[in-house]
């Protein structure tokens, strides 16, 4: 991650929980990291979100999302062919997975999970979905850290 992306999650304002590798043959294909006005309850905020998309040829990827706004569940059709799984990060905590059957293919999407900790009054969620395999899912999740800043 060159140090402009660095500057970047800094200036969000909200924890930040990246790879610190990514499975082989994986890169780093797309960041996006922003801070936005808007209003919740008649009150003006400033939220934040960034974005991680990882690539590994043209069907395996993998997003990370963390925001600080309340994700709802997705509604995709869950695909009974497929196990869900759950993968343990100490950055995260648990993280359970289920197989969506995508008009572009089969992916996997994890529960959002909240990675403000100790919880704050600025809850901020984590999201991964997307085409890669369970086992890069799973390496993706067992490095995940706090970046510090």
């Amino acid at each position: 991650m060159d140090a402009s992306w660095q500057t970047q999650l800094r200036s969000l304002q909200i924890p930040v929980v990246i790879p610190q590798q990514l499975p082989a043959g994986f890169r780093l294909s797309h960041f996006k990291g922003k801070r936005y006005p808007t209003r919740v309850a008649g009150k003006s905020v400033t939220r934040a979100t960034y974005e991680l998309d990882l690539e590994k040829g043209t069907k395996a990827d993998i997003e990370l999302f963390v925001t600080d706004e309340v994700d709802s569940p997705s509604s995709d059709a869950r695909d009974p062919a497929r196990v869900p799984f759950s993968v343990t990060s100490p950055a995260t905590g648990p993280l359970h997975f289920v197989p969506v059957k995508d008009p572009t293919g089969p992916i996997w999407i994890s529960d959002t999970v909240r990675i403000d900790r100790p919880r704050g009054t600025h809850p901020t969620y984590l999201l991964l979905e997307g085409g890669a395999d369970k086992v890069s899912f799973q390496q993706v999740v067992a490095s995940l850290v706090r970046f510090a800043h």
